[in-house]
């Protein structure tokens, strides 16, 4: 389902539907926080936007740790 669809097929729920829809979304948000980290390989064959999304909320919940990003890419660069 494209991003337009679903911006679509949400415009034309009602106001009680569209607050459960987003009591769903929180409740999925918080059941994925408790549940066990996604490994690399399982994080990578996630479709593009939902693998976005995954790592930009685990940047979020370590927004007050110390850690170091750096890509991948530049590595294997380097190495050639």
């Amino acid at each position: 389902m494209s991003v337009q669809t679903l911006m679509e097929e949400i415009q034309i729920l009602s106001v009680d539907e569209r607050k459960q829809l987003i009591g769903l979304i929180e409740e999925s948000f918080t059941h994925q926080a408790s549940a066990r980290p996604l490994t690399p390989l399982e994080i990578m064959q996630l479709p593009a936007d939902e693998r976005d999304q995954y790592v930009r909320h685990a940047f979020s919940l370590a927004e007050n740790e110390d850690f170091e990003v750096f890509e991948a890419y530049e590595d294997i660069q380097d190495a050639v």
